[in-house]
């Protein structure tokens, strides 16, 4: 048995111990438990769903978010809960599509003169009325340096911007610029709140959404609870509680007994069967968009040759890997854009499992296997990723396929926040992560443009072509969408090419929760705004 083999092997086979008890433990549990009914009986209990106190779900997290600022938040822990928190201009539909959100009307003047109407009466958690001063601060904060925005993009494409009246906001732009009503989808943050105990920034403000941050403790959980201001539907949860639970094994406990009600695109593969049996768990599995990617860094001596990439992605059996090791929890990739988008180029060059021909690239490359298939190896290379189980299993079984073709790869895991922090600084050779989220194809200039490197933009593997360039330029300031496909279509083309990064599958969303949560309903990119419509029976 090949090592490769060996280890999927392993990763797949499934844990007989985790339930086993000790008889005492049991006993014992089971005196609580009665010692729990008889309190309960004797006191009244609580009014069945009717007690607000009780009005509180638990999700569990597989990692820290990081910032829970609308204006800076990258990582996908982070964006998946802002929805619950912030409002903006527009939102983003289930199509993947903007449509208005705290926006009443808009008039386009012409290609680059709008005037948005904000709907009246909307107020942020304290109780203040929002107004097209908050809109503008929000918008123009993000040009300040000292924020550190991922989003300063949109006030480089803005000439002028102003407030023409109490709920009435004017820009003006450079340009035509194609992505702006998916740019504002950002929540918006209140003015007031930036300038208290002269404070310049709000780094976890609150906003107009359904609920706002009781506390944040880094590391152990974030509480959500309800506004009682918000204009929206009605909201049933009184407390949202997101739980940070590292351990894929302890997650999956936590939810059978109880502890936890909701587990989205955070069970391993192998828990899946053991949940499906449950009779108070129910497990649905849905298309994704998320898209998990191996990234390059492209001024690495040894991975700035595309034949050296070329040649990984030739060397790495994704199907393999999806079928023995992640399951059904994944579906391939072959675009960072998933299949239901409009801008989806299916014909794309694609890097079928070819070990003898990655073998054959690496030659050519100049990499010459030292002794063939002995122990030697043509050169190594350090793959970092975070401590997430799943990510681990699968940048290990990426390790053997490599070995194969005489890559060494030593596999490092960090916590989340020091695995983002190195390959947001471009420390780093190899590593895995996933874009989340996607609406417009404007993504591409964001990641790839040669003018987005870090620590201002989000190329993080340093990618410069500049025929690229001059498409992703016309993409965004064209607004006929036939034409943006067109380009886009070719800027897959040269993606997958280049191979900056390689697509690797997008993330099935994969819902374990109580059987009394009703109504939770998933979106592709796996936020949780559905929570707002969630209750429990």
């Amino acid at each position: 048995m090949n090592k490769e083999h060996a280890l999927l092997k392993a990763f797949c086979k499934p844990r007989t111990n985790r339930k086993i008890e000790c008889p005492i433990n049991r006993i014992l549990s089971s005196i609580c438990l009665c010692y729990v009914l008889l309190f309960a009986v004797f006191t009244g209990g609580c009014e069945k769903n009717g007690d607000k106190d009780e009005r509180k779900v638990v999700v569990g997290l597989e990692a820290n978010p990081q910032v829970l600022d609308p204006r800076i938040a990258q990582d996908a822990y982070s964006l998946r809960i802002l929805p619950l928190v912030f409002e903006g201009l527009f939102r983003i539909d289930e199509n993947s599509g903007p449509g208005p959100k705290l926006v009443k009307s808009f008039e386009r003047k012409d290609d680059t003169t709008f005037v948005f109407r904000i709907k009246e009466g909307r107020k942020f958690a304290d109780g203040t009325l929002l107004t097209a001063d908050d809109v503008v601060y929000t918008l123009k904060s993000q040009a300040d340096p000292e924020l550190h925005s991922r989003r300063e993009i949109i006030m480089e494409k803005i000439s002028e911007l102003k407030k023409t009246g109490k709920y009435e906001v004017s820009m003006k732009l450079k340009e035509p610029y194609a992505p702006l009503f998916s740019e504002l989808t950002m929540g918006i943050v209140p003015k007031k709140e930036a300038s208290k105990k002269g404070r310049k920034f709000s780094r976890a403000a609150f906003g107009t959404g359904p609920f706002q941050v009781e506390s944040f403790e880094p590391g152990r959980e974030v509480v959500l609870v309800r506004n009682p201001h918000y204009a929206g539907e009605e909201v049933w949860f009184e407390k949202i509680v997101f739980r940070v639970i590292p351990d894929g094994g302890t997650r999956v406990m936590a939810l059978e007994r109880g502890e936890v009600h909701l587990l989205q695109n955070s069970v391993l593969p192998d828990d899946l069967p053991l949940l499906k049996k449950s009779d108070d768990i129910k497990v649905s599995v849905e298309p994704g968009s998320n898209c998990n990617y191996l990234g390059f860094n492209l001024e690495d001596p040894i991975l700035q040759n595309r034949d050296v990439r070329r040649a990984i992605a030739y060397a790495i059996d994704r199907e393999k890997i999806a079928d023995m090791l992640l399951k059904d929890t994944v579906t391939l990739a072959r675009s960072i854009l998933p299949p239901h988008h409009w801008a989806y180029n299916k014909d794309v060059p694609v890097y079928d499992y070819d070990p003898q021909k990655a073998k054959e690239l690496l030659d050519k490359a100049g990499h010459i296997d030292p002794d063939g298939d002995g122990p030697d190896h043509r050169f190594k290379l350090v793959y970092k990723t975070s401590q997430n189980k799943a990510r681990r299993w699968m940048a290990e079984a990426i390790a053997a396929q490599l070995e194969k073709v005489g890559i060494k790869t030593d596999v490092r895991s960090y916590e989340f926040g020091a695995f983002f922090a190195d390959i947001s600084e471009g420390n780093f050779q190899l590593y895995s992560l996933s874009w989340v989220g996607l609406t417009d194809p404007d993504i591409y200039y964001v990641i790839f443009h040669s003018d987005n490197f870090p620590p201002g933009g989000m190329n993080r593997n340093r990618y410069n072509n500049e025929e690229l360039d001059t498409l992703l330029e016309e993409g965004r300031a064209s607004l006929n969408r036939e034409r943006r496909k067109e380009i886009y279509m070719k800027v897959q083309e040269i993606v997958c090419r280049d191979l900056p990064t390689y697509n690797l599958w997008y993330t099935n969303n994969v819902i374990a929760r109580h059987k009394n949560l009703i109504g939770f309903k998933t979106y592709p990119g796996g936020d949780y705004r559905s929570l707002v419509s969630t209750k429990m029976e």
